[in-house]
């Protein structure tokens, strides 16, 4: 996970690029709340009129056709949103935003509306949701949005596309299958065979970070993750930890007998020298001022394994007994390069064999390929015989 003053620093930059209307404040404590209430439980009649002109309205789970002296209309519920989003901007509470802009959808759905107000509603209460993490209410939302699209309603379908490509590939790499959704599999395709978005660089920036993770391109996933647009972000926040450790795993390899901090700083954006040698101290890696110490280092050691976890002691394995059969069969197999075999007394008492060396490696490679080539040339050889009979025979026949 990020450090507080990292996550702030980076919301407050995301949230500029968010929309004019909204800012980033420090993050609230999320809001545990029933995501499984659906907005309105149908009873099977038409669309209600509202009337109320109440700007404001708390959100309650109806169960019955509701009056319409408690349903805002469209006029009243348009003031509504602006009003919940400069409420956002001053207070930043996730609890009254999330009541209203649900009640503002109960709204919308007894009355039957669909058109561009709607998917507005839904894109605003997506995007807060991303900010605080709030995925189930964020796939309501999409799930809402894809239908509204669908019906030809003007709004950022593309930007919207681009977190349902993003939300679907974190869950998956959470559990180690990418891309492990047919739906999300089918969905991509047709968005690339069909040329979809191709002008659009929220999707475009969607494809390219999932992209450099698969090919564990570390360092373009962290420049893309630094210039993310939009709520992209806050979505790719999840994979910062897990892939800086996968990085420093490779580079540890890699690199001897030390490498600068600075480089390991800018290469996985870190914020500063101080932070990402804390980061190495706390994964067991040897820092030494400035310089990140290699030789000799030791494995690095993920959460999975623990800060201060010890390698575990080596079992002491025991040879089984073997019967004098099973000596003897052994004896027989035992075969030296040159095809004698091993003498009985020095198998037993002498140590065991050597293992071939690497010019005796490749000139057996070498054999076997000359082998191989000289089967070919016989072949071709025989079918030219055939092909030159054959035209005698031709020929005699004439």
């Amino acid at each position: 996970m990020l450090c507080p003053e990292e996550d702030t620093e980076r919301r407050i930059e995301r949230a500029c690029r968010f929309m004019q209307d909204f800012k980033h404040t420090d993050t609230p404590k999320r809001f545990a709340a029933n995501r499984l209430d659906s907005e309105f439980t149908s009873t099977g009649t038409g669309p209600v009129a509202g009337k109320s002109r109440q700007v404001e309205r708390e959100y309650l789970r109806l169960t019955a056709q509701p009056s319409p002296e408690n349903v805002r209309p469209l006029a009243v519920l348009r003031k509504s949103l602006k009003l919940v989003k400069q409420k956002w901007v001053a207070e930043n509470n996730y609890q009254k935003a999330w009541t209203q802009l649900k009640s503002i959808r109960q709204d919308c759905t007894v009355q039957h509306l669909k058109n561009d107000f709607v998917v507005e509603v839904y894109e605003t209460h997506g995007r807060i949701a991303l900010e605080q993490g709030d995925l189930s209410e964020f796939s309501q939302c999409l799930g809402q949005l894809e239908g509204l699209y669908e019906e030809g309603f003007q709004g950022h379908k593309y930007e919207f596309f681009a977190y349902k490509i993003l939300t679907s590939f974190v869950k998956g790499m959470a559990v180690g299958k990418p891309w492990s959704d047919l739906n999300m599999v089918s969905f991509i395709q047709k968005i690339k065979l069909n040329g979809i978005g191709s002008d659009s660089p929220v999707l475009e920036h969607a494809f390219d970070t999932c992209n450099a993770v698969l090919t564990q391109n570390w360092i373009r996933f962290f420049r893309l993750f630094e210039v993310a647009p939009l709520m992209s972000g806050y979505i790719l926040d999840s994979l910062v930890e897990p892939v800086r450790e996968l990085a420093v795993q490779r580079i540890s390899a890699a690199f001897r007998p030390k490498l600068p901090v600075s480089f390991v700083t800018s290469a996985l954006a870190f914020r500063s020298g101080e932070e990402a040698a804390s980061f190495l101290r706390k994964h067991g890696m040897e820092v030494e001022g400035d310089f990140l110490m290699l030789s000799g280092a030791g494995p690095f050691r993920t959460k999975s394994s623990g800060a201060n976890s010890e390698p575990p002691p080596k079992e002491v394995q025991t040879k089984p007994e073997t019967t004098a059969k099973q000596k003897s069969k052994k004896k027989k197999k035992r075969r030296v390069s040159s095809g004698s075999s091993i003498d009985s007394d020095s198998s037993s008492a002498g140590s065991p064999a050597s293992p071939p060396s690497n010019s005796s490696l490749k000139a057996a490679k070498q054999a076997k390929k000359l082998k191989k080539y000289q089967k070919l040339l016989q072949a071709a050889a025989a079918q030219k015989k055939k092909s030159k009979k054959q035209k005698k025979k031709l020929k005699k026949s004439k």
